[in-house]
C-alpha cells in the first residue's frame, strides 16, 4: 500500500481532531525521532538491552504505528470507516504488523512460552471460520 491512501488519509484527520498537537507523528516509517528517543535510552537503561539492540526495539515498535492507529481509529470511530476502508486497514494491519510484534519480542528476548497455545487458537480459529 503506498505511503498515502483514503483510509490513512482519513486516519490522520480523525487523529487531527483528537489530538491536533501530535497527528504529525502518523508518518510513514520511523519517522518520529521523539519515539526512539525514549524508547532507546529506557530500553538501555531498564533493560539492559545494549544501545543498537534498543534501536532495533524501537524500531519495530514504530515502523507499524500507522497501522497501529487505524486500529485505535477503528475502536474510536467505527461509524467513520466504510466496509471497504475497514477491509483494506485491516489486510494493512496483517500484512505489516505481526513480523514487527514477532521479530521486536524475540529481539527482546520475550520466548512465547505459549507458542503451543498461539498455534491452536490458530487452527481453532480456521476451523470455526471454514464450518
Amino acid at each position: 500500500m503506498p505511503n498515502t491512501s483514503p483510509v490513512r488519509e482519513k486516519v490522520a484527520a480523525l487523529f487531527s481532531e483528537i489530538a491536533p498537537d501530535r497527528a504529525f507523528r502518523l508518518c510513514a516509517g520511523l519517522c518520529d525521532q521523539a519515539f526512539t528517543e525514549a524508547v532507546q535510552p529506557a530500553l538501555t537503561t531498564q533493560n539492559e538491552l545494549p544501545p543498537p539492540l534498543a534501536y532495533d526495539v524501537a524500531f519495530h515498535l514504530s515502523d507499524w504505528h500507522v497501522q497501529a492507529a487505524f486500529i485505535v481509529a477503528l475502536h474510536l470511530f467505527p461509524e467513520r470507516f466504510t466496509p471497504a476502508e475497514i477491509s483494506e486497514g485491516v489486510s494493512e494491519f496483517f500484512s505489516h504488523a505481526p513480523l514487527h510484534v514477532a521479530t521486536g519480542a524475540a529481539l527482546f528476548d520475550m520466548a512465547y512460552d505459549n507458542a503451543e497455545y498461539i498455534a491452536e487458537a490458530i487452527k481453532d480459529s480456521k476451523r470455526s471460520t471454514i464450518s
